[in-house]
């Protein structure tokens, strides 16, 4: 008995500490993680349509080949360990927008 109540106290321990500690952790820096690959993309997009932009402004090419190529290049836009996934942006903060419910 002496010896199985320290075991089973270390055993809780290091299943506390695993649950309660180690995979939030893990969890919060995966989202980090994810979302400063999004915010990356983002900003390729936006830097992308802003040149797009500027040239349609000067003549460059036509707005709509300016649509084209932006509808062309972002829709190759992906993240992840293979390449398969999808970045959409609504809101960084939707509560913040003044529709209610959300």
């Amino acid at each position: 008995m002496k010896i199985l109540v320290p075991l089973y106290l270390t055993y809780i321990v290091f299943l506390f500490s695993a649950f309660f500690i180690f995979v939030p952790q893990q969890k919060k820096q995966l989202m980090d993680q994810k979302k400063e690959t999004i915010r990356q993309l983002t900003n390729s997009a936006l830097s992308l349509l802003s040149e797009l932009e500027n040239k349609a402004a000067q003549g460059e090419i036509s707005s709509e080949q300016a649509r084209e190529r932006a509808i062309n290049q972002i829709r190759n836009m992906r993240y992840g360990a293979e390449g398969k996934d999808y970045f959409w942006i609504n809101d960084m903060h939707p509560l913040s927008n003044g529709c209610p419910g959300y």
